[in-house]
């Protein structure tokens, strides 16, 4: 399968990442932040909804400040995932949907 990168404008910078490295999208006030598995983050002004509308099926909301990237997820309660040792908060609103696309996949596993 190709890597498919996505592209984007970080601190003044043209910065293009792998899909697969995405862990998480995070957005806190007017920010937002791509959160790296290599460790890195970087901080972006493109909304978070337009994150959402450009990333593909890997990618899921889990509230209104978190996309997920599911590849990452090792553990899901219905009110917590878990990417490795990092812990993202699943709002009310989210809930089915990570539990059906989420929780159901590592039961498979």
């Amino acid at each position: 399968m190709a890597k498919k990168f996505i592209t984007f404008i970080s601190d003044r910078k043209k910065i293009a990442i792998e899909l697969d490295d995405i862990k998480y999208i995070e957005s806190n006030s007017d920010e937002v932040w791509v959160r790296t598995m290599s460790g890195l983050s970087y901080r972006t002004k493109m909304k978070i909804f337009h994150w959402e509308t450009m990333l593909d099926e890997r990618f899921t909301r889990a509230h209104r400040s978190f996309i997920i990237n599911r590849h990452h997820v090792t553990k899901c309660t219905q009110s917590q995932v878990y990417l490795g040792e990092e812990s993202i908060e699943v709002s009310r609103k989210y809930r089915e949907p990570i539990t059906k696309e989420i929780a159901d996949k590592l039961y498979l596993q």
